[in-house]
């Protein structure tokens, strides 16, 4: 996890409607993160995210669940800033659930440079 939610995890406030999420983009991967994604919300839109896409020329899916509340921003690299083995992470457990979750430095880094590539109109 990386990017505000995860910033917020550290106890930095940071305001987001998404969850940012770096995966390493394998099939095998992939495949456990749709079969996360169908235990939480039962949507066969899930089945759409493949490995493919997220190793493709731009890395990046946003899935929206059925009820539209939220996004999951689905990452494998943030342009040629970060890809899923250059990010430092953490264990967090919350409420119960182990996750890996970006340290501060990187999270932050990750965020920053989100935001610029956002403004820029780019993936970079």
């Amino acid at each position: 996890m990386v990017g505000g939610v995860a910033l917020n995890l550290h106890g930095i406030a940071r305001a987001t409607e998404a969850l940012d999420i770096l995966v390493a983009p394998d099939a095998e991967n992939i495949g456990r993160l749709r079969a996360a994604l169908k235990s939480v919300f039962a949507d066969p839109d899930v089945d759409e995210i493949t490995a493919e896409d997220l190793a493709g020329e731009y890395p990046a899916i946003q899935y929206v669940p059925p009820d539209g509340s939220f996004s999951i921003d689905l990452l494998a690299r943030l342009g040629t800033a970060f890809a899923y083995d250059d990010i430092e992470a953490e264990a967090r457990k919350v409420e119960d659930v182990d996750l890996w979750v970006a340290t501060t430095d990187a999270g932050a880094e990750v965020s920053r440079r989100g935001e610029h590539a956002e403004a820029r109109g780019s993936p970079s």
